[in-house]
């Protein structure tokens, strides 16, 4: 398909920017990209390295900079070309959610078709998704504090049976 890289994304921390610059990032990140035209020279990050969806999926500042233990990404499309093992060096656990159908059902315009409908759909399918995925993770998750308190409670056992000298014959 001959498809050709666009440069990364900057990952900017827009809190620590001057308010007028704030503005000027968050109206260009909220921006239909090749719709609209870039201000101050913005643009939305999702364009950043198209290849490996960088941009779009912003995890390495959440992972590297803000030192994030647990991240959720999102994504619109299940043919995603994101790759969360790039992030095997941190200790991060990195879930996603992919949809069992695209979002983006009736072309590029869908996602710009507000109406009641698409995103009553939307949200419908996002919850079943999410359900779908988690459900794979879910019985870990709740079962992992169990198993702390069931450990913790054998070892005050183990040292109240050492307290009292207990040997077995």
């Amino acid at each position: 398909m001959n498809l050709k890289n666009t440069p990364s994304s900057e990952f900017l921390h827009v809190q620590s920017l001057e308010q007028t610059k704030q503005r000027d990032i968050i109206l260009a990140s909220a921006a239909l990209p090749l719709i609209f035209e870039t201000k101050h020279g913005f643009a939305d990050g999702g364009m950043g390295s198209f290849i490996d969806a960088q941009g779009n999926t912003p995890a390495y500042p959440l992972v590297h900079r803000e030192s994030c233990s647990h991240i959720i990404v999102t994504h619109l499309d299940n043919g995603s070309l994101w790759d969360r093992y790039k992030h095997n060096s941190s200790n991060a656990i990195l879930l996603e959610i992919r949809p069992k159908e695209s979002m983006n059902r009736e072309g590029w315009r869908d996602l710009i078709n507000f109406n009641v409908n698409s995103i009553k759909s939307w949200i419908e399918q996002g919850y079943e998704d999410a359900e779908r995925c988690f459900k794979k993770v879910l019985s870990p998750i709740t079962l992992h504090p169990i198993a702390q308190e069931t450990q913790k409670e054998k070892s005050l056992a183990l040292e109240k049976l050492d307290k009292d000298n207990f040997q077995i014959h």
